[in-house]
């Protein structure tokens, strides 16, 4: 779940489908479908744009006014597990298992 910098807008995911509420209202926005079970969701660019984290590691930008995907703009093959905005780009977090151990991976973009 994300709230836009305004707060104005509330965007939730659930498994494969993205849906925007208007916050004050209620009201769905828009409903979208995902190719891949979305894990994070967080608005960057001021509202304008959110991204999306999936459970095999794909990153996508979205247009937040119109639910289009714009791009996917990795597969880091694990699980986005958050994703934060920073002043410029954002920090997309994974965690690795492997050899029964877990660790987490930080990527900027």
């Amino acid at each position: 779940m994300a709230v836009s910098p305004d707060g104005k807008r509330l965007l939730t995911a659930d498994r494969r489908v993205l849906t925007l509420y208007d916050c004050v209202t209620g009201q769905v926005i828009y409903e979208t479908p995902c190719e891949y079970s979305v894990k994070a969701i967080a608005f960057i660019e001021g509202g304008s744009r959110f991204v999306t984290g999936g459970d095999q590691g794909q990153v996508g930008i979205w247009h937040a006014g119109l639910g289009q995907h714009l791009l996917e703009l990795a597969h880091l093959g694990m699980p986005i597990t958050s994703l934060h905005e920073l002043e410029e780009g954002f920090l997309a977090s994974a965690l690795e298992s492997g050899e029964g151990r877990h660790r987490r991976v930080w990527k900027r973009f």
